[in-house]
C-alpha cells in the first residue's frame, strides 16, 4: 500500500523548493529593474531594465500559481478517495498520479515516478472514469489502474 501521506508531504516540499527558486530569479530580475535614473546611462540600460521588469512579472505570476498549487495540497492533504478525483492518489504501477496540481514527474526512492496532473489534462478525464482493475494508455504503455486512494 502506499503511503499517501509521505507522498503529498514529497509534493509539498517539491513545491516549496520551487517557491524559493522562483523567488530566487524574481530577486535577481528585481534588481535588474531597480536602476535609478542615474544609473540608466544608454538606451540599452533602458531596455535592460525593461526586459527584467517584464520577466520579474512573469515569474510574479507563475509564482502565484505554485503558491496556489501548494494550498491545494495543504487543504486536500487528509482527504480519503475510492474515485480519482481532486487530492485522489491514483496507483497504476510504476506510475502515482496525484490529482489536483500539474507537477514534472518526481522520481521516487523505489523507482517510481510521481506526476501531478492538472483535473483539466485528458489524463485526468480518463482516470475519473476508471476503477481499480482497469487499464489506461499512457505514452506507449498501458497502465493498470491497482488503487485509488
Amino acid at each position: 500500500m502506499t503511503d499517501k501521506k509521505n507522498i503529498i508531504n514529497r509534493l509539498m516540499h517539491y513545491q516549496q523548493s520551487l517557491i524559493a527558486e522562483i523567488n530566487k530569479t524574481i530577486q535577481g530580475f528585481q534588481q535588474g529593474a531597480d536602476l535609478t535614473e542615474g544609473e540608466v546611462i544608454d538606451p540599452e540600460d533602458a531596455s535592460f531594465q525593461n526586459n527584467s521588469m517584464d520577466m520579474m512579472h512573469s515569474y510574479q505570476s507563475r509564482l502565484n500559481s505554485v503558491e496556489n498549487d501548494l494550498t491545494k495540497l495543504e487543504n486536500l492533504f487528509e482527504s480519503e478517495n475510492t474515485d480519482a478525483v481532486a487530492g485522489a492518489l491514483v496507483d497504476a504501477g510504476d506510475v502515482l498520479f496525484y490529482m489536483g496540481i500539474s507537477t514534472k514527474p518526481i522520481l521516487l526512492d523505489d523507482g517510481r515516478q510521481l506526476i501531478g496532473i492538472s483535473l483539466d489534462s485528458d489524463i485526468a478525464n480518463q482516470l475519473s472514469e476508471k476503477k481499480p482493475g482497469q487499464s489506461i494508455p499512457f505514452g506507449d504503455a498501458v497502465l493498470t489502474i491497482k488503487q485509488i486512494q
